[in-house]
């Protein structure tokens, strides 16, 4: 009875403190156990249950109860050193998995914040502009300074071809690949009320959803025709008046 007591005082001591501890009762109950062993070979006590008992039997029990309460530590310390390796293992994930988690998150509020900032670039330029598609010629998107200069609204537009604002004859141009990034050229659009509209052009090659588009920011310049127009003309009549 005594040494079951000492058996789950080893297994209480293995589950709550540290393996040392752990270990330190097993040679506790060593030290138990020999002790009996010694006072039953040299009949130290005079005790009946002592008397009756024999060394031999004892020793043989004795080792077998060490040997098994050595097996039944070892085990609960591994099993609970591999719990705790899980444990920390698993905290180790969850910290990276969070900071993950707040990387993307802030990724994406980046994300957010750039688109909205393209958003407010695109449609609040006063410069109008508009994305197609470079195969179909189909719009995709446009801003609002395109609305008021062509005079078709946003469905209106996204209904539409980059042929029905602009002559075929000047298509071609703007079909064009060999024209680099960014590099002006005028080009003539129609509005909808099919007046000519003379555009100075800058273009972009782009993605968008996936597709090949083109980024396109023009500038009106029809008044700045008209005026350079007029001042030739007055230049024009100034050198026959001169010549009269």
């Amino acid at each position: 009875m005594g040494c079951i007591y000492l058996f789950l005082l080893s297994v209480f001591v293995a589950l709550i403190y540290s393996n040392k501890i752990a270990f330190i009762t097993i040679a506790f109950n060593f030290l138990v156990l020999a002790s009996f062993a010694l006072a039953i070979r040299y009949q130290v006590f005079n005790l009946q249950l002592m008397i009756n008992t024999n060394f031999d039997r004892w020793v043989i029990y004795s080792l077998n109860f060490i040997l098994m309460d050595l097996v039944v530590i070892k085990l609960i310390t591994q099993i609970l050193n591999d719990l705790a390796r899980a444990m920390r293992k698993k905290a180790w994930l969850f910290k990276k998995l969070q900071m993950e988690v707040e990387q993307t998150g802030l990724l994406n509020r980046h994300l957010q914040t750039s688109e909205e900032e393209y958003k407010t670039l695109f449609f609040e330029s006063p410069l109008p502009k508009f994305i197609f598609d470079i195969d179909t010629l189909n719009f995709y998107q446009v801003n609002i300074a395109a609305t008021d200069v062509y005079g078709y609204n946003e469905q209106e537009f996204l209904g539409m071809k980059l042929t029905d604002i602009q002559p075929e004859d000047y298509v071609e141009v703007t079909k064009n690949d060999t024209i680099g990034p960014l590099i002006p050229y005028t080009t003539l659009h129609l509005g909808k009320d099919g007046r000519p509209i003379h555009m100075e052009v800058r273009r972009s090659n782009i993605t968008y959803k996936g597709k090949r588009a083109r980024l396109i920011i023009a500038t009106d310049i029809t008044q700045h025709l008209r005026f350079t127009e007029a001042i030739q003309y007055q230049n024009n009549k100034l050198k026959e008046i001169a010549y009269i």
